[in-house]
């Protein structure tokens, strides 16, 4: 999540990865559903592993960018959704005022938790996630290590079925991913994934395995969802899915080199993914309500859906900006 110069690849994977976030929570489309939450949280645990690198105060300067934006904007969503959001819509089942403050404080995916801003159980998962990997590289030292955490972090997937405080149990789910774009990052040094090189059959590889994957998907019904650890057909098969689709849109990604507009959003993607939720839960509101037409309508329409993503988009990048400007600290940067 951080600002200094990388490779633009990176920013724009990160930059597709946000709007995908946003329109899997607009749309109620459950093929398009489907295909968006096979990868698209996957992907920043990805893209996030290719750009670890061990530094000074590494555990603290996670809390710091991860934890306290997380306390922050969990407060003022609790506030918001509790005191204003609540006197138009009620509760989904399964969860009350308390409920929700304490899993604030003690992140855990309850049912119904989060309902003030579904988005917030992404961060604790993702702090645990980096400084366990961060131990692990640190402390071990052998060859193949990244590939042993690997193969170990899937047989927990599998494994673990129950619900870990501080999504322990989602975070053997993410690791995985993490890994993989660690080791990825090394494949890229090979002859065949090299930029240069070989692009008609990576093209052609890449296309692929993206109709395959989301052939498959469509006709299945195949369903995932890392927050609430559903795999409707294994988690297996769920990881070789989202690998497959995260590659091939690396690869197409690569021609765009630099796009200005995925390379913002990629680098403001934290912020973006903390503040489009209640936004886009008024929107939808207002935008049914305008055009007197049911809210499941509107989320089952195409047009409308990608109507609202834009705006969506355009208010939480404002916002974003107003942020970046004049209230830094509240993503931890001082």
């Amino acid at each position: 999540m951080n600002s200094k110069e990388r490779e633009p690849i990176y920013d724009n994977l990160k930059g597709l990865g946000i709007i995908l976030v946003i329109l899997g929570h607009i749309t109620k489309n459950s093929d398009l559903t489907n295909c968006i939450y096979v990868f698209h949280m996957p992907l920043f645990f990805f893209v996030s592993g290719m750009l670890y690198h061990t530094k000074k105060n590494y555990v603290l300067n996670q809390a710091k960018s991860l934890m306290l934006p997380y306390l922050l904007f969990s407060i003022f969503s609790f506030v918001y959704w509790s005191f204003i959001e609540l006197k138009f819509r009620e509760k989904r089942a399964g969860s009350d005022l308390i409920d929700q403050l304490i899993n604030i404080f003690y992140p855990m995916n309850m049912p119904g938790g989060y309902e003030f801003n579904i988005v917030l159980w992404f961060l604790p998962c993702f702090f645990v996630t980096t400084v366990l990997y961060h131990f692990y590289t640190t402390k071990i030292h052998f060859e193949h290590s990244d590939v042993v955490l690997l193969v170990l972090s899937v047989l927990l997937a599998i494994l673990v079925k129950v619900r870990i405080p501080f999504f322990i149990s989602e975070m053997f789910c993410a690791i995985p991913f993490f890994v993989s774009g660690r080791l990825f990052l090394n494949l890229r040094q090979e002859d065949f994934f090299s930029e240069d090189k070989f692009k008609s059959q990576r093209f052609a590889l890449s296309s692929f395995l993206l109709i395959a994957v989301f052939f498959w998907i469509v006709r299945s019904g195949m369903k995932s969802n890392m927050q609430n650890m559903v795999y409707s057909y294994g988690y297996l098969l769920f990881y070789f899915c989202a690998v497959a689709v995260i590659y091939s849109l690396y690869d197409f990604l690569l021609v765009l080199r630099r796009s200005r507009v995925l390379q913002w959003l990629g680098r403001n993607s934290l912020c973006i993914m903390l503040v489009h939720e209640p936004i886009k839960r008024i929107l939808i509101k207002l935008y049914s309500m305008i055009f007197s037409s049911s809210v499941d309508f509107v989320r089952e329409s195409f047009v409308h859906t990608f109507v609202i993503l834009v705006i969506v988009l355009v208010i939480s990048s404002a916002i974003t900006w107003v942020v970046n400007r004049y209230a830094k600290c509240l993503l931890g940067k001082f």
